[in-house]
């Protein structure tokens, strides 16, 4: 009894302990009930089974109108995470008619308590006017990746499917963002 964690907060400071047992308490009671009450605890995250993808999404990066850039397998986890990532997010929101998802999701969790942050969503989330900014920042980050001075660059989106032989075929491409240097 004595290794125990609670008896020995107990005989640290009552009050610490009165106050985590309650924590303990409630977490452990709204749980069995089925509601999730803390961030640190959202056990439904790990409940559902993860469906197997049959579609694939993937970017054809063309740097100088000759460089193909392979980001899957040249460079290192954190190079292909920012060559990969900003580019699908990029495309959510040019999707989505520039509009941040981000912003549509706060606004359905929130409900009416949205109006609050409304006054500072433009300096939270992406939209048309941050258009150009991604351009201008992903050619910076192509420049330091690549070790090369950029003047153009065009991604398209490739959407494909694994066929029974284990071969990657490409269903349909389309432009998701084209620059080039005035």
């Amino acid at each position: 009894m004595r290794r125990n964690f609670f008896y020995n907060l107990y005989l640290f400071d009552k009050r610490l302990f009165f106050l985590v047992t309650i924590f303990s308490s409630l977490t452990i009671f709204c749980n069995i009930k089925g509601d999730e009450i803390t961030p640190f605890f959202v056990w439904a995250m790990y409940s559902e089974k993860e469906d197997t993808a049959n579609k694939y999404e993937i970017f054809k990066i063309l740097v100088n109108d000759s460089v193909l850039v392979d980001y899957s397998s040249d460079y290192t986890d954190n190079n292909r995470f920012f060559l990969s990532r900003p580019l699908r997010y990029y495309n959510k929101i040019k999707q989505n008619g520039f509009v941040d998802p981000g912003s549509s999701f706060l606004e359905t969790k929130l409900g009416a308590t949205y109006s609050i942050i409304q006054p500072v969503a433009k300096k939270i989330f992406n939209g048309i006017e941050n258009q150009e900014h991604f351009t201008g920042w992903y050619k910076k980050y192509l420049e330091q990746t690549m070790g090369m001075p950029i003047h153009a660059f065009k991604v398209n989106a490739l959407s494909g499917h694994f066929t029974g032989d284990q071969q990657l075929q490409i269903d349909s491409s389309y432009l998701v963002v084209e620059w080039r240097q005035q």
